[in-house]
């Protein structure tokens, strides 16, 4: 009988911690997507819904499933997952849409500031580019380990959601949108000349 309350108790404090955490998720992405719409708008952008018609298609339908098991079937758990995904689709699709804002900004490049601090770190390309082509393989394990970043984004939580850590899913969602968020501004502020698209190939090296 004590085990019975202890376990609806422990269930009901999960419940709790998950809604507050998706109150925080709601708000997250309401503020990426009033930041799309005004950044959208100062770039001369727009969202054309009517080429993306299937992916809106599968949104609502997406949306009539959670009401029903909300609302209809008044299923918690199930709704709690539903929103959990709904909220790390909206988010990724949200920072998305930020990167395409940030890439159309027209800031100056930041080559000279970023090799400034590169320096004042005490990082020098020419021997960064030296020791990685002076070890075999690092190149390549390098690379992999930086692509390794999308896979990682879907798998994380979907052992999250299969094992039931629905709060934990909450904040992977949350520090999933304020990373992308600040990866956006970064790249805004501190442009370089050249896209960053693997670990070592924008710094110069190459496999031997």
């Amino acid at each position: 009988m004590m085990s019975h309350s202890a376990d609806t108790h422990n269930a009901e404090r999960v419940s709790l911690v998950t809604q507050s955490l998706s109150r925080l998720a709601w708000s997250m992405i309401l503020a990426m997507a009033l930041a799309v719409w005004i950044s959208f708008a100062a770039v001369g952008l727009r969202v054309d819904f009517a080429s993306n018609w299937p992916l809106v298609a599968v949104m609502l339908i997406y949306a009539v499933a959670l009401l029903f098991y909300l609302h209809v079937r008044r299923d918690r758990r199930i709704a709690d997952m539903l929103v959990v995904v709904a909220q790390l689709f909206l988010t990724l699709l949200l920072g998305l849409l930020l990167t395409y804002a940030a890439s159309a900004v027209a800031l100056p490049y930041r080559d000279a500031e970023l090799s400034a601090i590169d320096l004042w770190l005490g990082c020098h390309r020419a021997a960064y580019v030296n020791a990685i082509n002076s070890t075999p393989g690092l190149n390549g394990v390098l690379d992999a380990a930086y692509l390794s970043i999308q896979p990682q984004t879907a798998l994380v939580p979907l052992a999250l959601l299969l094992a039931g850590q629905l709060p934990r899913l909450q904040s992977f969602v949350l520090a999933l949108g304020i990373s992308l968020t600040a990866t956006v501004l970064i790249a805004v502020l501190f442009r370089p000349s050249m896209p960053q698209s693997t670990s070592t190939s924008h710094r110069g090296a190459r496999p031997r």
